[in-house]
């Protein structure tokens, strides 16, 4: 009986660090709809808290949640205008931010906006929480894996009424 019950409790012990190691590798809470290719397709400087990888056509729902996105990295067409319908899922406002464009939008917990990002037509956005970016809150927008982040962060343009509007 000793037996029995010790084998049992090895293989929940096996187990246990079988769902804790699941829960390191990433893609945890990944949001439907959206694969991690295993690494992430654009190098960020510091953690990065990585959700997946989903493509974009004219639109993306991304998730903001403490703390980070999903998905974390956003392959798109060079170019072109995305919406970004951003959902604050978490307990503490987040920002979506990019460098050198007027995209800087602040939502507090459970409320939705839109904005609009026109990207470049090479290279990689970085997009980042103000308030949580050292904590692994960022991801980019990509076009073909490998690319590099524009020196600054980005070097795209939005709307000039800051590309944002709330639902």
């Amino acid at each position: 009986m000793r037996q029995i019950v010790a084998a049992g409790t090895a293989l929940l012990c096996l187990a246990t660090v079988g769902c804790a190691k699941d829960k390191d590798n990433g893609t945890a809470g990944q949001p439907s709809g959206s694969a991690s290719t295993g690494s992430a397709p654009v190098a960020l400087s510091g953690t990065v808290n990585d959700h997946g990888t989903k493509e974009a056509g004219d639109e993306i729902k991304v998730e903001q949640d403490d703390f980070y996105f999903g998905p974390t990295f956003i392959k798109a067409k060079p170019g072109s205008t995305v919406k970004v319908e951003l959902d604050n899922g978490g307990a503490n406002p987040h920002t979506f931010t990019i460098d050198g464009t007027s995209v800087d939008v602040t939502l507090q917990p459970g409320k939705e906006q839109d904005v609009m990002v026109t990207l470049p037509s090479s290279g990689a956005v970085r997009f980042y929480c103000r308030f949580h970016a050292s904590q692994g809150m960022q991801g980019a927008f990509f076009f073909t894996a490998g690319d590099t982040v524009a020196p600054g962060g980005s070097s795209p343009s939005s709307s000039g009424d800051g590309g944002a509007y709330e639902k």
